[in-house]
Parts: C-alpha cells; structure tokens; sequence
C-alpha cells in the first residue's frame, strides 16, 4: 500500500489498551518528559526556503516500570504542560490510578507541594531531586516530610563537607536510596529517538496519537 493510504488508514485504528495494564503491586516507577517535534507542512517550507520559523514541539511524559523496563503510562500534551502537574493526572486518571504504586522517581521538575500530597494520600514514597533554592519549615504538613528531611540534611552538608566530599557523599546517597534507577526512563526516551527520531511523521492530532501509541508498543515488545 501507499504511504497516503496508510496515513489515511491510521485513523481508524484502535489503540485503546495498546499498553498493557499493570496489575503487580509495590511497583517503582520512573517518571520523566522528552521533547518531541512536530513534522507539519510548515516545517517543509521551512527546509525547503531555509526560512526562519519557531519549531513547534510537544511533551511526552512517559513512567516505567523499573522492574520490567516497560513504560506503563504516558501523556502527550504541550510544551508548556509542567511535569509535576502531568505526574498528577497519569495518578489520579491514568494506567497509574489503578497501580500500587510503592516508590515514585523523579527529577527536580516534580519537587512539588501538589504532587506531595497526592503521594502522600496513596502511600507512595516520593524519590526526587529536591531543588538547589528549596526551602524547609518546622510548620510543614505531614506530607512534606521526606523533603524536609533532605533539605534539611543537604544544609548541613553544605557547612560541613567540602565540595569533593560534598559530590561523593551525593553519589554515595543515591546509590544507597535508588535514585540512580531514574536514569531506566532517559534510556527508554534515548531508544525512541534512537530508533523512530525526534519528529512526529504525523501532524494531525488524532494520528499523532496513534502513531506515539505504536511506536511505544513496540519498544515495550521489542525489549522485554
């Protein structure tokens, strides 16, 4: 068949539990974005005259499962769409909101008060990077506590350790809490681009869709 025809054709296809629903309880999840550009007839011209137009692009927010290496839920939104508040909807209306979820990992983009408290409500550990500027108080609710505890221990570090040292202990306390596994989900993201690129070959909304949901099947299926 022809390129048009199969363009056409993807349409229509039913993408609906493409992944897999997770059912295995005290699962670690990954959570991170990557940034994915729109292939649109703009973007032609652009090549074709070299002119200078901003390229549009959109965020795919992507969690693993550490354990199996497969990304269990994903969200496709803007490029302005904050992470934290993203990690929010896959919990509470996504594949995530049926998951016993026992361990979140995450960059410093989800060091964020909301998505505290909604781990806190469903009993999941936070593991994040906490912000440099990140400040704690004696005041704060019960499910600010685990970040509290790490500014808390990051400031005294920073009048009792060296630079040196203050790098390797750094090291050393993630590779003792595990927050070394975030690293699974930036793999996954390398392999996409790896193998697919970092353009969408779609450019109309429902087609874009079905062609992330595709091409995530098959890293789930072709590495596991």
């Amino acid at each position: 068949p022809h390129y048009s025809q199969i363009n056409r054709r993807q349409g229509d296809l039913d993408i609906t539990g493409i992944i897999k629903q997770a059912k295995r309880s005290g699962k670690i999840i990954a959570i991170d974005a990557t940034g994915i550009s729109l292939y649109s007839p703009q973007m032609w011209n652009k090549q074709k005259h070299r002119c200078s137009q901003n390229e549009k692009w959109l965020k795919l927010h992507g969690a693993l499962d550490v354990e199996s290496g497969e990304l269990v839920d994903y969200e496709l939104t803007d490029s302005k769409t904050s992470d934290s508040e993203t990690a929010q909807k896959m919990l509470e209306e996504g594949n995530l909101s049926e998951v016993k979820v026992k361990e979140l990992l995450g960059d410093g983009a989800y060091d964020n008060k909301n998505l505290y408290s909604l781990l806190y409500k469903r009993g999941i550990k936070p593991n994040f990077r906490i912000r440099k500027d990140a400040m704690y108080s004696e005041t704060s609710p019960p499910y600010l506590r685990w970040r509290d505890n790490q500014v808390k221990q990051a400031f005294l570090d920073k009048f009792i350790y060296s630079d040196d040292s203050k790098r390797e202990l750094l090291r050393r306390r993630r590779l003792e809490n595990g927050y070394g596994r975030r690293s699974l989900i930036e793999s996954f993201f390398s392999r996409f681009k790896n193998f697919f690129g970092d353009k969408f070959s779609s450019y109309k909304p429902i087609h874009i869709k079905k062609e992330l949901a595709i091409k995530i099947l098959f890293l789930n299926s072709s590495f596991n």
